[in-house]
This record gives C-alpha cells, sequence and structure tokens, in this order.
C-alpha cells in the first residue's frame, strides 16, 4: 500500500514501480500532474463564472425527460407554463433549431432566445 510518498501513481519513489531513482522521470510525471491540476482548475473556475452569469444553467437529468418525452418537432406550439428558469424551454428550442425550426420568447420581457 501507500507509505507516504509521492502522489499520482507512486510517482515518488515509495511505490514499486513509481520512478524513484532513476533520474528526473518522478520530477516530470508530477511537473505534468500538477499543469494538468492547474488547467482543470481554470476550466472548473471557468464553468463557475458562466454558471453565474446564465451562459451555462445546470439541469438535472431528470428535468430534461419531459422534453425528450415531448418531442417537438417544426409545426408544434409548445407553451411551457413552469418556464422558470427556462431550462426545457431552452432544450425545446435548441431541438428545434436541430430540426430546423423554432423560436422563443417571454411575452412580458420581450426576449428572444
Amino acid at each position: 500500500g501507500p507509505s507516504g510518498g509521492g502522489w499520482c501513481g507512486g510517482a515518488g519513489g515509495s511505490e514499486p514501480g513509481g520512478g524513484g531513482t532513476s533520474g528526473g522521470g518522478s520530477g516530470a510525471a508530477q511537473g505534468e500532474a500538477l499543469q494538468r491540476l492547474e488547467m482543470q482548475g481554470e476550466v472548473l473556475q471557468r464553468l463557475e463564472m458562466a454558471q453565474l452569469s446564465g451562459e451555462l444553467v445546470v439541469q438535472e437529468a431528470s428535468a430534461m425527460l419531459p422534453a425528450l418525452a415531448l418531442a417537438p418537432r417544426p409545426g408544434h406550439c409548445v407553451l411551457d407554463l413552469c418556464a422558470a428558469p427556462g431550462g426545457k424551454t431552452l432544450q425545446m428550442l435548441d431541438m428545434l433549431a436541430a430540426s430546423g425550426g423554432g423560436e422563443g420568447g417571454d411575452r412580458e420581457g420581450g426576449s428572444r432566445g
């Protein structure tokens, strides 16, 4: 088992086959692992900022089922009475746009999707 050495597959040399004393291999592996972690942190930060600005909306998988079950097609008229925050509406608009039609909006606010 692990004996407190390096991380990322035993790169610190305490695990069998973990590199250890073969000169520079473990440092490069740790550097690559650190770079991956930094990139993941940047991606997470960008996702969080997109969510806060409204560019990205998190939606439970179960919330996607109604639009999939309805399967709107061009020519269908859909009134989503439970449209806040609008995830299912946007999903249906995306489905319609992919099939060649669709227009959405908020009658009160006048915005268009």
